[in-house]
């Protein structure tokens, strides 16, 4: 009831056509209950007329009764149906081509791919399946027509309604189709429309936007935001003003609404002990929410074992400032999505946690994000503080955003990214000695940096799969380290590059670049420079030290990470000899040529 409400009033507000708006109320009441009169009331208050319809699919499939809603009667020349989970962002003067009678944005996924399922569900209907296609708007894959039933836009004369409803019963009784609970009515919308043969257009994410899949641009709006959840209102701040703003157009929403514990946090003044400890207002916090313009939001990676904990640990030093160590909720998308909007939207969560003064899991010691991952590897909950809604965010994942750069470009495309870098004798000495995946850089088993990527580019697999057959663990090594800082390189122009040395030795140039502009508070912790580490060079051996040389020179020269008043790659504190002695050498008399 208070989904429909907001989505009532948001689309009084932002309507700019001539329109009619229409609550459809399930029945029976003993099946479905009866809403509340606070929300009959507020629905009269928005000129919202009510009708009765009945689920005609099925008593256990109570989705089924948006398709009765396209059997309302209007005077109108389009019936738009919506789930009740959106709202209206902006102006809205109705959609494009009015002359094409059906129009419906593509699935976000395509979660039914399977050839014989469709055939069995257009055969269902009695009809052929068609040849058309259309493409999902998450990651662009084709598939047969597929539509989000969230948002249709029909001509009322076209006979929908009844078409899909009958196409819902006969492939409801259809044995082998997968997924009818919960997609029985998106399986046989498309089969319904062409079984009419309604010529249709394929609306883009503007009017149908998956915020619980993708982040909102706060600079780019779309129409209609599907969020499913309250929780995703409450990450996505252009959703949260929009509510919080709908509440002070109708007080009387405000009500339900501050007594629902999934909305309730919206009206309330996040706890914020660093606020006080600044000498800034936490009430100040609570009524005046974030500017607009791209969230402050940092992603560190880097050649594994180049100095990104100890990055983490300087840009969290600042009261406006969280940043995650290689935090577990993002694995999945890194895996799976072609592109990892779930990346995206873990920040969005992150941030609406801390907010809330909700508990996030990091990588601590002594109660500090940690410098060096090598004895601090495991997750702890903690509760960060802020000053306010605008502090930056950061997450550090060394070969799982390497890998996967430009994905998070696609997804994040405002985000600042901090590429870390070291010397190559330093980073393998480091792999040596430190976690097994790294001493034995065997890609063929990896998924981050390896093969078991699904989303490698050609390229990437062919440099992968001739690392992977060579059988010493030193030249995998440098090979895989060449690898590695070539997509550095690769992404060179678009990233902020953080040398270690530089890093360690005058932090502050290096820290102020990265957090340029974002309202990242005061110091809780001096930051001031450090001491080189590479005492773990003494685990590399003579193979080691001829790998580097051979493999890794040129990509360290391009990276600028040779060591100072170097011109090329070498180690001064090697006291390893060769793999081979050194041949004796014969001079002879040098010889002066002279001529024109």
């Amino acid at each position: 009831e208070n989904k429909a409400l907001l989505l009532a009033a948001s689309l009084r507000r932002n309507l700019k056509c001539d329109f009619e708006l229409v609550a459809a109320i399930p029945t029976p009441a003993e099946l479905f209950a009866t809403p509340s009169q606070t929300t009959l009331s507020l629905l009269g208050q928005m000129s919202v007329r009510i009708v009765k319809i009945k689920n005609e699919i099925h008593p256990d499939y109570p989705i089924g009764n948006k398709v009765s809603c396209l059997k309302i009667e209007t005077d109108h020349d389009r019936l738009v149906f919506l789930d009740t989970d959106m709202l209206l962002l902006r102006p809205f003067c109705g959609i494009p081509s009015r002359d094409i009678p059906f129009a419906a944005k593509p699935a976000d996924l395509p979660n039914i791919i399977c050839p014989r399922q469709w055939r069995r569900a257009y055969s269902a209907a009695g009809i052929r399946v068609p040849e058309a296609r259309v493409a999902t708007t998450l990651f662009g894959t084709t598939v047969l027509p597929y539509f989000n039933a969230g948002f249709i836009a029909v001509d009322p004369l076209a006979g929908l309604g009844d078409a899909w409803v009958e196409c819902c019963r006969r492939i409801d009784a259809r044995w082998g189709i997968r997924l009818k609970r919960p997609h029985l009515d998106q399986i046989a919308l498309p089969v319904a429309v062409a079984k009419l043969q309604l010529p249709y257009l394929s609306l883009d994410e503007r009017y149908n936007f998956p915020a619980h899949l993708k982040p909102i641009d706060g600079d780019n709006l779309p129409f209609f935001a599907h969020y499913h959840c309250p929780s995703v209102i409450r990450r996505e701040p252009a959703l949260a003003d929009l509510v919080r703003s709908l509440c002070a157009e109708y007080p009387d929403l405000a009500e339900p609404l501050e007594i629902d514990e999934d909305y309730a946090p919206l009206f309330k003044p996040p706890p914020s002990p660093s606020a006080v400890s600044s000498g800034r207002s936490p009430r100040a916090i609570s009524t005046s929410h974030r500017k607009s313009g791209p969230m402050p939001e940092i992603i560190i990676t880097g050649i594994p074992r180049s100095g990104t904990s100890y990055l983490c640990n300087l840009l969290n030093r600042f009261d406006n400032a969280v940043v995650l160590n290689e935090p577990d909720g993002i694995a999945r998308s890194l895996r799976k999505e072609p592109i990892p909007y779930g990346v995206a939207t873990f920040y969005r969560d992150i941030r609406r946690d801390v907010l809330e003064g909700r508990p996030i899991q990091n990588k601590l010691r002594d109660g500090k994000v940690t410098d060096e991952t090598v004895g601090a590897n495991e997750q702890s909950a903690y509760v960060p503080t802020v000053v306010n809604d605008d502090f930056v965010l950061g997450v550090k994942n060394p070969l799982g955003f390497l890998s996967r750069l430009r994905g998070l470009r696609r997804a994040m495309p405002h985000a600042r990214v901090a590429v870390c870098v070291r010397n190559p004798f330093d980073t393998i000495a480091s792999w040596k000695t430190t976690f097994e995946h790294l001493k034995t850089a065997q890609v063929a088993d990896l998924w981050n940096g390896g093969l078991q990527d699904p989303t490698l580019s050609a390229r990437a697999r062919k440099t992968l799969e001739d690392i992977a057959q060579l059988k010493r663990p030193a030249w995998r090594r440098a090979a895989w380290w060449r690898y590695l800082a070539d997509l550095v390189l690769e992404a060179a122009p678009d990233v902020i590059i953080v040398p270690y040395r530089q890093a360690v030795l005058a932090p502050m140039p290096i820290v102020d670049r990265i957090l340029c502009g974002h309202d990242r508070g005061v110091l809780r912790e001096p930051i001031e420079p450090s001491t080189l580490r590479t005492a773990r060079r003494s685990a590399l051996d003579a193979e080691d030290h001829q790998a580097i040389r051979a493999l890794c020179g040129e990509p360290a020269s391009a990276l600028g990470i040779l060591e100072e008043g170097q011109d090329v790659l070498i180690d001064r504190q090697a006291a390893a000899p060769d793999p081979l002695p050194a041949a004796p050498v014969t001079r002879e008399p040098s010889r002066v040529f002279t001529g024109v």
